[in-house]
């Protein structure tokens, strides 16, 4: 097949399962997982996740406008012995632009095939999607296109506000003359007039300094207002997720986007490129738990396989599996690690007694 000669303008798709199947140098698309400081990681497969350091863009990081969920191209330039996956930047973002598509299924019969494609189209097709919902986690200093809709709406209204005080010096300039009139009129002696102008000047200044401190008093009282409201808010949501309620591994499915809390046994760890996935067991399924600290560093390296433990976390659909973003991760002991022991016995002789 005189493809295999020309690689480098044919981008894979890889259904393998583990790090060291990747071919370096070939082109592969993958899926845009989340941000560090240092680069951006790209899911491969389902459990194969790299890193695209930034010192490989060709732009800075933070102008960079992937989101996480985005299908994106890189290049596989090297597999480190630890499984670390080291990725380059592919200047070519859409399938126009390679000559072809190719699977890479190193286990498979379909290894080599043509990638079918969905929809033809007149003209170039961009890969990259946007999600419909999820996070974005981005490095500090980036903005979606919708923060900088709002920041540009905030700064014209803030402009708006303060050109509005240039109209004062047209008042005092107004006075002036009134001012310069008063100056002229000092020699002359007072008459009942004057008197009367004067107790009604004075009436309207005494008034005036009357009302002046009102509108401090209301600005302090709505600060107070808004401090005690955000107190209240932090204090609700830490009372929250105090009393978060437990769920079931298989009552997850229609948990998507929300953050729940799970307790069961760690039946596998494993690290990727990426996070630390951990597989929990609870007395009714099982889900992979991922934990990032830092790329290819073991999160909660205290956390053992027969662990039993708590965990709070988002549920997210990756690649059509469920799992659980963890936010949390509390190794139980005493009593609670009793109760969730018992869970798991009862659940297990539950499926061994003989059907009625």
């Amino acid at each position: 097949m005189d493809w295999i000669t020309h690689e480098e303008d044919v981008w894979f798709e890889f259904r393998g399962n583990s790090p060291h199947q990747l071919v370096p140098g070939r082109f592969y698309k993958g899926t845009v997982d989340g941000y560090a400081d240092f680069g951006v990681f790209v899911d491969l497969a389902s459990n194969v996740t790299g890193l695209l350091h930034r010192s490989e863009l060709d732009r800075r990081l933070e102008s960079l406008d992937w989101e996480p969920g985005d299908e994106v191209f890189v290049q596989v330039k090297n597999v480190r012995d630890n499984g670390n996956i080291d990725l380059g930047w592919s200047i070519r973002q859409s399938d126009s632009e390679f000559r072809g598509a190719r699977i890479h299924d190193p286990d498979g019969d379909a290894d080599g095939q043509p990638v079918e494609q969905e929809a033809e189209s007149g003209g170039p097709t961009t890969v990259k999607t946007r999600p419909k919902t999820g996070k974005t986690t981005k490095p500090a200093g980036v903005s979606t296109s919708s923060e900088t809709a709002d920041s540009e709406s905030d700064a014209d209204s803030q402009s708006e506000q303060e050109a509005e005080p240039e109209a004062e010096p047209e008042q005092d300039a107004a006075s002036e003359p009134e001012s310069e009139s008063d100056a002229g009129d000092e020699d002359r002696a007072p008459t009942a007039g004057d008197v009367v102008d004067d107790i009604a000047a004075n009436g309207e200044s005494e008034q005036e300094a009357d009302a002046e401190p009102e509108p401090e008093s209301d600005s302090e009282s709505e600060d107070d207002a808004e401090v005690d409201a955000e107190q209240e808010a932090e204090a609700d949501a830490d009372d929250a997720a105090d009393e978060a309620e437990r769920v079931t591994l298989a009552g997850i499915d229609d948990r998507v986007g929300d953050v729940i809390r799970v307790e069961g046994e760690i039946a596998s760890v494993r690290q990727t490129g990426g996070p630390t996935v951990f597989e929990l067991r609870d007395e009714t399924a099982i889900a992979d738990c991922a934990a990032f600290v830092e790329a290819g560093v073991r999160a909660y390296p205290e956390v053992e396989v027969g662990d039993y433990v708590r965990i709070d976390g988002e549920v997210e659909r990756r690649r059509g599996e469920l799992q659980i973003e963890t936010e949390e991760l509390t190794i139980l002991d005493g009593d609670e690690a009793d109760t969730v022991a018992q869970r798991l016995a009862d659940a297990l002789s539950d499926e061994a007694r003989p059907d009625a």
